[in-house]
């Protein structure tokens, strides 16, 4: 009896020592905003710069871009997809089309793809992101940028409906500067100076 006490014991404390190194390990800051055309939303990273980019417009999905090399293709894809919109939406309107939509382009990014399901997170593999461009009855003209639906793997019930922004040139503008290195690093820098004001 005093035996199997002691293994639960031993079991309980290494469970709570995980837990603690996990969070404090993974805790994520915001460290930059963007305003979406459906309102503002919160970039945010951890303790070993790991971007949580969200791709849902309350933040509850999204990529994590583990690297520079990460964040670069995301912006590239982004850019240049905007790109190509800005060229259809001259295109659009020079020949009055209206209620129409095309995917600009699909590409799998990030390391992973998050979503939140009450208190827990999930990741899964890269993340397949498409752009699209939607134009109303009006002839108003709408980047989008779209992630799939995604089930857990252990639990069917426990599923995220996938991820859609709308974004403008402001917020792609905004975008480019929150995954820039040179911004990130900058944060940083002045977190860290800030913490040795307090030694």
């Amino acid at each position: 009896m005093e035996k199997e006490r002691n293994v639960m014991m031993f079991i309980i404390r290494n469970v709570l020592i995980f837990i603690l190194f996990f969070t404090i390990s993974f805790a994520q800051d915001t460290y930059a905003s963007f305003d979406m055309v459906s309102g503002p939303v919160d970039i945010k990273i951890t303790d070993k710069q790991h971007v949580y980019f969200p791709l849902h417009f309350d933040g509850e999905s999204g990529v994590v871009l583990e690297s520079e090399k990460s964040r670069t293709l995301f912006t590239t894809f982004i850019n240049s997809s905007f790109e190509k919109f800005k060229d259809w939406e001259s295109t659009a309107k020079e020949n009055g089309v209206k209620d129409f939509e095309k995917d600009i382009s699909s590409k799998r990014l990030g390391d992973l793809h998050y979503f939140k399901y009450g208190s827990w997170q999930f990741k899964f593999g890269k993340s397949i992101i498409t752009s699209r461009i939607t134009i109303n009855e009006d002839g108003e003209a709408f980047f989008l940028i779209i992630t799939p639906k995604y089930t857990s793997s252990s639990n069917e019930y426990i599923k995220s409906d996938g991820g859609v922004i709308m974004l403008d040139e402001s917020a792609v503008t905004a975008i480019n500067k929150a995954l820039s290195t040179e911004f990130i690093n900058s944060v940083k820098s002045e977190e860290e100076n800030i913490d040795a004001l307090f030694n």
